[in-house]
């Protein structure tokens, strides 16, 4: 019943009407997570996700994890990666199934975005891992992560700072623009 009721709850959204000065933006969702790809000011592009700590930055990845993770609110984990300007848009090895949304938003709410997010991530002196395999920093996350508040959920935080029209959700299992 819990994988019916999770199948259909995949968000969509509405990009917003730029009527300023615009930069790109990109959405990446796979098959268990999503992550949000902002400009640098020198071409490379700063790729910020959210997630369960011992599921995504440990690899403590099991059937036990994932159920008590359903269950209870468990430790949350920001990931961030520089990704070089001509990989922007793509999925990054290992994940290389799912998809990628490109969205033009206003560049002020974009800098403004990325310029909290990095501040952020340099000033928290939370626990760190770096996962070479898939060259991810994580950083313990202030939010705790659930199944009510996920990377998805964390996307459309995010998203809707760059003006996106997101609707709530109780239960968030994918994110995605509406249909042109």
């Amino acid at each position: 019943m819990l994988g019916a009721l999770a199948a259909g709850c995949v968000s969509r959204f509405d990009p917003p009407s730029v009527e300023g000065e615009s930069g790109t933006v990109f959405l990446t969702r796979t098959s268990w997570h999503c992550g949000l790809q902002l400009p640098l000011a020198d071409g490379d592009y700063v790729e910020f996700g959210f997630g369960d700590w011992a599921w995504f930055a440990e690899r403590r990845e099991s059937r036990a994890r994932l159920l008590s993770t359903l269950a209870l609110p468990t430790k949350g984990t920001i990931s961030r990666r520089v990704v070089p300007g001509a990989l922007a848009g793509q999925l990054l090895p290992p994940k290389t199934d799912g998809e990628v949304f490109e969205l033009q938003v206003e560049r002020e709410r974009l800098i403004a975005l990325r310029d909290r997010l990095e501040a952020w991530w340099f000033a928290e002196p939370g626990e760190f891992i770096y996962d070479r395999a898939r060259d991810l920093d994580f950083q313990e996350a202030a939010w705790r992560y659930s199944m009510f508040w996920n990377c998805y959920d964390a996307a459309s935080f995010w998203l809707r700072e760059l003006d996106c029209d997101v609707p709530w959700a109780v239960l968030r299992t994918g994110l995605r623009p509406s249909e042109p």
